[in-house]
């Protein structure tokens, strides 16, 4: 599996964030390049979490190009799913990709296991002479978002973006996290296939960078308001670290069902 230098990660999770990171990262104006998506194409908007008005649907152009992907399973002996996902590539003027955004479904155990396995090492074996850095962003419910959310009231303080790095280190993951909070101890990665992907990537040594945000376990306005802060600020930093613009526009009224799945009190008991 070709991909650029820098590969954003994402998963088509139960709140949406994933799909709303992917098509909110385009191309910098100053940046001359163009991106190739694979799902607007095939649907424009109903793989979207949020509700789009008229004056931005423009930003969702039908004919962007496909580049979704599939992986046998069957040497674990799983023939009935495959591992998939799909790719969106920003490219320069010469047709090379400098940005990949690698979307994946909402694995479940124990596919999900298998299917990142062969993921990474797909994307280990077609760019051996280069490895990519892996940039895994989260909105996550395990750092404290309460107590942060009564801080910024008093303090006015901007979302904290916590990193860490993971696998063998480089300059551009380096570069990645400067700056950047730890994570506090009381993180939790809930995300069934970023948790495995961890997990893989340490054995490969795979650059890899972990980003959060906290937004915070309350259902409420504020809960709400908090996520969609945390949303943008990871992804205008994203955009900044990858030479990329993020479109606020593209986001609106925020209507997620909190869907929860069924592995969820799976990673509890297991972290």
């Amino acid at each position: 599996m070709r991909v650029a230098s820098k590969v954003i990660v994402l998963v088509r999770d139960p709140d949406g964030f994933g799909i709303a990171l992917a098509d909110a990262l385009r191309p910098a104006p100053e940046s001359h390049l163009t991106r190739f998506d694979p799902y607007i194409s095939r649907n424009p908007t109903s793989l979207l979490p949020f509700a789009l008005d008229r004056s931005t649907s423009h930003l969702l152009d039908p004919s962007r190009e496909s580049s979704p992907f599939e992986i046998s399973l069957a040497k674990y002996g799983i023939t009935d799913t495959s591992a998939s996902g799909d790719l969106i590539h920003f490219v320069d003027p010469r047709g090379s990709p400098q940005v990949s955004i690698l979307v994946l479904p909402n694995y479940a155990p124990p596919v999900a296991a298998c299917a990142i396995n062969e993921i990474v090492g797909s994307i280990t074996w077609a760019n051996f002479s280069h490895l990519p850095v892996l940039i895994l962003p989260l909105i996550t419910k395990t750092l404290n978002a309460d107590h942060e959310v009564a801080h910024r009231a008093k303090s006015a303080e901007a979302i904290t973006i916590y990193g860490a790095q993971i696998g063998d280190a480089n300059n551009s993951a380096d570069t990645l996290v400067s700056g950047l909070a730890v994570p506090p101890p009381s993180f939790q990665i809930r995300s069934e296939p970023l948790a495995c992907l961890v997990q893989v990537v340490r054995v490969s040594k795979l650059p890899t960078v972990l980003l959060m945000a906290p937004s915070s376990e309350q259902q409420s306005k504020g809960s709400a308001d908090r996520e969609l802060e945390a949303l943008y600020e990871i992804g205008n930093f994203l955009a900044s670290r990858a030479n990329l613009s993020f479109s606020k526009e593209s986001i609106q009224d925020r209507k997620l069902e909190k869907s929860r799945g069924a592995q969820e009190p799976w990673r509890e008991l297991y972290g």
